[in-house]
Formats: C-alpha cells, structure tokens, sequence
C-alpha cells in the first residue's frame, strides 16, 4: 500500500515538503517509522479523498436541503485534513517531548536515590529502560541510550550528548548535557543529581501556581466568549422569529442552530483543550471513568431519549416534574433533556465517588515512607520493616502494603510482588515510589541514603499535589457563574419577549423551546469544564454537569415566576 501512495503522489508529496520542510524531522521525534518522502504522499492521498466527501457533502446541501450557508464551511474540510495530517507527526512529537519533562523529575530523582546506593548513575539510567508501565517515554531513551552503548560501542557520556542532541525537550537536553559537563570536569554527580532535583521540583510548585492564574485567564475569557454571542444571538433570533415578516433582518434559524449546537460546544471544546495544555498533571491517565461513561451514561441517555420519542407513559413520567408546577409548554423538552441527563449521569458520578478513594493512596504512602527510614534505622532489613509496617494503619495503602507483607513472606521477591501490584494501582506517582523503593533496594539493599531520599520525593510529591489542589479548587466558580446568568438571561428574555404585543406566538414557542434545550447543554458541558478546572480531569466534571443541570432545570421550571402571564396564556 505504502509502496502504491509513494508511485502515485510522490510529487505532489514533495511540493508538501516544500511546504513544510520540518516533517522529516518531526517524524523521528514523533516515533513515526515512515519514509517522510512516503508520508507526505499519503498526505496528498488523504487530502484527495477529503475533497471527494466534500464535493459530494456540498451537492447534497445543494441538492436535497437547499442550503447554502454550511457550504462556506463544508468547503474548509480538505485544507483541514491536509493541515491536520502535515501537523499530526509535530503534534504527536509535542505530546512526546510534554509526556517525558513530566516524566524526567521523577527520573532524576530515581538517579539520585539510586546513585546515593552506591550504583553508577550511568547504570541506573540504563536499567530505566525496564520500567517501560512506570516511565513510558523516559523508558523509550534509555532504550536508544542502551542500544548507543552496546550496539554502537560508545561510552556513557557520548552516548548522553548524543541523547541531548536528539531530543525536543531543553530541560532533558540541559539536565543530560549537566550531567556530562559534571563528570568530565571532576564535580560530583551526586550532589549535581541531588541539586537538580530539588530544583525541578520547585520549578513544578512554580508552575502550578502560574497554571492556576492562567487558567482563571482563560475561563474569563471562555466566559466573554460563551455569553456574549449567546444571548446577543439569542435576542436578535427572538426577535426575528417574534415579528416575522415584519422586520426585514434578523438571524436565520440556520445560522442560529449553527451558533448553538456547533459554535458553543466547539469553543467549550477548545477550552477543555486549551486548560490540558497548562494544567501541570501526571503524565499517564486513568480511563476507567470515561470507559464507564461511554458504556453506561450515554446508553442511557440514548435509550432514554428514543424511548421518550415513541413511548408517551415514559415522557409523562419524566416531565412530571412540569406537570406539578404547572410549567409553560415550550419548557417541556428542554425539562426532558434535563431529567435525561440527570437520570443518566446518576451511575458514573457514583462510580466517581467509589473510585476516587483510590488517590488518597499518596498520604498513607507518604506516611509508610517516613516511617520505613524510621525502623530501618534500627538495622532491620528493608523486607523485615516492611512486615512490620503492615500492622500499622496507612489507609488506602494499608490493604496493599499487606498484601507485599503476606508475599514477602512467603518467599517472593520485590520486584515480583511490584509487576502483579502495579496493574491494581492506578495512581501514577504512587507506581513511581513503590518502582524507586523496590529498584533501589534490589539494588543497594536499602541503605539509609536511598531510603532517606525516597522519603523525600514522596513527602514533595505530596506536596505538590496538595499545591495542586488547593490553587485549583475555586477555579470552579467562573463556569457556575456562566452557567447561571446564561440560563437567567434567556429566561429573561424569553418573559420579555413574549409580553411583548404582535409577537407570533408558534414561533416564538418554538424558537424559545430551541433556545432552552441549547441551554441545557450548554450547562452540562459548562460543568465537564468546571470539573476539568478545578479536579485536573474531565470526569470530575460529571458531579459538577449533574449539580448545575439541576440547576437549571429548576430555573426553567420555576421561570413561570418570571414569565408573562401572556405567554402562559398562549402556551
């Protein structure tokens, strides 16, 4: 196939390369095994078939819905796959290069801890290379550090300039060409890795903070740019569809579905995007959540919203609600939705709260790690302080740390008990520490140095996660806000649009049924944002989606208090 595209767009793939001469080089950061001349054909190839959907997308507008206002944008598609394809290997590179300096703290200080045992660093570098589910990326360059020293026959420290010159990132690229400038002037390494340690820690409390402010930038801005085009829209739709006929400007029901349904969720999307760029977080994640929602919360919601189509009982059911405070009859699919997504949401905020005990594992670890240095300063092995460590109470930790004590005792080794204990936790810096404690007292036998420094890193880890969580935490106000005054001011100026005289009263219910149900959906993706801000995921988001639907469900059931009588009438 590769061979097929190359014959075929080979030149056109070269005027790609013209375009953008820095895909080669991409491509070898990105971990693309692809001849960039090939890759640069396919991307032609993709282009091709991108203007084909779209030439047949743009006559079916044509032809069948005779709509001419999404051509403009159907038209973008081909400049957009081709764009998105001759990027992809820089963006996939970037997103190797962030996972890595998010990684390489933790690297370093596992170098350290290793180094302050006695092993050569160089030697502990290279065993990285092993630790592939703890370090992924790092893993990845000691493995080309691995192959330089015993394929290519060069020394360690050729072997790191080598390294540094390779990769993207300027802080691996300093701490590797430190490390190189340390040994060949005669300094100590060991104070060197013990220096850059702390200070890449104090860079990552630095960073949180300023990830804090620029994200409270940057919901402000989401907000501007959330609630101005909608309710200067919304009133301009309004009024267009309240007087019909008789104003001769106004905007189309098109484009305001458009607006809506495409505009505002795309803008909620790049500002989830956006806030992932600077959020400061671990470099692996936990997917449970989103398995769970994809296969329980949105079959519910999807079975629900076809059920309430065909089954009148189910729809009665639902809008009970309404029924009960006497709602006005546009509000009934809007209140619908509501209760969908209430209803629907119910099982992974649940699921959530079960689970997120699990990521209080870091304080008992932090504890456990304190207390090790402690009784190995008695001279017991680190085997045997763990035996009687598991006695005490370290909370989530405590069920693990029997479960090393029960099989260290019948025999097994550390690092057999780590390989079956890492796939049950899925706390990233906890793997991390229990890989450090495990590796290094395999290695060194757990002297008071390493154990010293491991009860370092974890009472740092835990402080920065607290710094974390407490910069973060109110971040969650601006979408509680912005969804608030969003559904206040619609239902303001629904009251007030339908108090008004001569107003159409069918298209006016209609327009304002439209309206209601956006705003809705516009409050549930405002909470997967409050949640992303605040908590660092998505899925903490889906507590802060069930809360602020409630909310406005209640606004729009309650909206009669605000409502002309007028309109009640008509309805």
């Amino acid at each position: 196939m590769w061979d097929s595209v190359y014959s075929h767009f080979m030149k056109l793939g070269r005027v790609a390369l013209r375009i953008y001469p820095g895909l080669r080089r991409d491509l070898k950061t990105a971990g693309i095994n692809i001849y960039y001349e090939v890759y640069a054909a396919f991307v032609i190839l993709g282009t091709l078939i991108a203007t084909i959907v779209t030439a047949f997308l743009v006559a079916l507008l044509i032809l069948l819905f005779n709509s001419m206002i999404l051509i403009p944008f159907v038209s973008m598609i081909p400049f957009a796959v081709f764009a998105i394809l001759l990027f992809l290997p820089k963006m996939k590179a970037s997103l190797h290069t962030g996972k890595l300096e998010k990684e390489f703290p933790y690297v370093v200080a596992y170098m350290n801890t290793i180094a302050a045992g006695g092993m050569s660093p160089f030697i502990g570098f290279e065993r990285i290379s092993k630790s592939y589910k703890v370090f992924p990326q790092s893993a990845l360059l000691a493995k080309e550090f691995q192959l330089l020293i015993r394929g290519v026959g060069k020394d360690p420290l050729s072997a790191f300039r080598e390294l540094s010159e390779r990769t993207e990132s300027r802080e691996v690229r300093d701490t590797l060409m430190g490390f190189v400038v340390t040994v060949v002037s005669g300094g100590d390494i060991l104070s060197y890795l013990e220096k850059k340690t702390r200070t890449f820690f104090s860079n990552v409390l630095i960073a949180v903070k300023v990830s804090a402010e620029r994200i409270a930038v940057l919901l402000e801005s989401y907000l501007s740019a959330v609630l101005l085009p909608l309710i200067g829209f919304s009133v301009m739709y309004f009024v267009a569809v309240a007087y019909a006929g008789i104003l001769p400007f106004g905007v189309s029901p098109e484009m305001f579905f458009l607006i809506l349904y495409v505009v505002l969720p795309m803008i909620s999307g790049i500002t989830i995007y956006l806030m992932d760029l600077l959020q400061v977080e671990s470099p692996t994640r936990d997917y449970r959540p989103y398995l769970f929602f994809f296969t329980t919360t949105l079959p519910i919601a999807i079975v629900l919203l076809i059920l309430t189509t065909i089954l009148s009982p189910l729809r009665e059911v639902l809008l009970v609600v309404a029924r009960l405070v006497n709602a006005p009859r546009y509000v009934e699919d809007s209140v619908l939705l509501s209760m969908i997504l209430i209803v629907a949401s119910i099982p992974s905020v649940i699921y959530i709260e079960i689970i997120s005990k699990e990521y209080k594992i870091l304080e008992g670890l932090t504890l456990f790690m304190r207390d090790l240095l402690e009784m190995r300063k008695t001279g017991l092995t680190p085997e045997k302080c763990i035996v009687e460590l598991s006695k005490r109470d370290y909370g989530i930790f405590t069920k693990y740390l029997r479960t090393i004590s029960m099989e260290l005792t019948i025999g097994l080794p550390l690092s057999k008990i780590f390989e079956k204990l890492e796939k049950k936790i899925y706390v990233w810096f906890a793997k991390v520490l229990l890989f450090v404690l495990v590796d290094s007292t395999e290695v060194s036998g757990g002297t008071l140095e390493t154990i010293e420094n491991l009860a370092w890193l974890s009472e740092n880890i835990e402080i920065v996660e607290k710094e974390k969580r407490s910069t973060m935490r109110t971040l969650f106000v601006v979408p509680y806000m912005g969804s608030i005054i969003s559904v206040l001011s619609i239902i303001l100026l629904v009251a007030f649009t339908g108090s008004l005289p001569g107003v159409m009263r069918a298209g006016y219910q209609s327009a304002a049924s439209s309206v209601l149900v956006a705003i809705v959906l516009n409050s549930y993706i405002m909470g997967l944002i409050a949640g992303k801000s605040s908590g660092g995921a998505i899925f903490y988001g889906f507590k802060h989606s069930l809360i602020l639907t409630t909310i406005t469900l209640l606004m729009i059931l309650f909206s009669g208090a605000v409502v002309s009588p007028i309109v009640f009438t008509a309805s």
